[in-house]
C-alpha cells in the first residue's frame, strides 16, 4: 500500500525482444490502470493476455524491485507469406488481409507496421488459404522454404489442384 511499491505510469513497464512491434504497440495491449501496486500484478494473466494476441507467440512478464517496474520479454511471430484469410460468417463469405506465420497463425495485416520501413515484407503470396488448411500449413511451407526452385506463390482455391507459381513456371498439384 505504499507509494514507494507502486507502478504509476507506463514508463515503468520495459519491453525487449520485440523487432517489428514498437514498444507502444505492445504496451498497449497491456490492461493496466494507474496506479496499481506491483505486488497486485499478476504478470502471468498479463502475458497470457499478450500471447492471445496475433503478432505475439510468447511473452514473459517479471517484475523488478530496483528501479521498481514491470519487465516484458516478448518473441513475435515472423510472418512468411501474406493472404486473405476466408472465412464464412453467416451465409456469405469474407475476408481479410493478413500475415502468416510458419506454423501456419494467422496475423492481421495492420500488425506489423514496421515491416515497410524495414522491408522485410515476405514475396510469398497465398491464394485461398482457409482455417481447414492450416494443419497442413506447416509442412508445406517447410518443404517450400528448402526447396531450391522459389516459389512467388500459392493458389489453394481449388482443393483438388494445388498451382504453384514458381520461377520455373506454374505447377499444378
Amino acid at each position: 500500500t505504499q507509494p514507494i511499491w507502486l507502478i504509476t505510469k507506463q514508463e515503468q513497464l520495459s519491453v525487449e525482444g520485440n523487432q517489428l512491434l514498437s514498444d507502444r504497440a505492445i504496451l498497449s495491449l497491456i490492461p493496466l490502470e494507474y496506479p496499481q501496486s506491483l505486488w497486485k500484478i499478476q504478470p502471468q494473466v498479463l502475458a497470457k493476455n499478450l500471447e492471445s494476441h496475433g503478432p505475439i507467440a510468447r511473452a514473459k512478464i517479471s517484475r523488478q524491485v530496483f528501479p521498481l517496474s514491470l519487465k516484458i520479454e516478448i518473441t513475435e511471430r515472423r510472418p512468411v507469406a501474406i493472404t486473405q484469410l476466408k472465412s464464412k460468417v453467416g451465409a456469405g463469405n469474407s475476408q481479410k488481409m493478413g500475415w502468416l506465420d510458419a506454423e501456419g497463425n494467422w496475423i492481421p495485416l495492420e500488425s506489423f507496421s514496421a515491416l515497410e520501413r524495414t522491408q522485410s515484407l515476405p514475396t510469398l503470396k497465398v491464394i485461398g488459404f482457409t482455417e481447414q488448411y492450416r494443419k497442413y500449413w506447416h509442412l508445406l511451407y517447410q518443404s517450400l522454404s528448402r526447396s531450391p526452385v522459389k516459389v512467388f506463390e500459392i493458389n489453394w482455391q481449388d482443393p483438388g489442384n494445388l498451382i504453384l507459381t514458381t520461377e520455373l513456371g506454374i505447377v499444378h498439384l
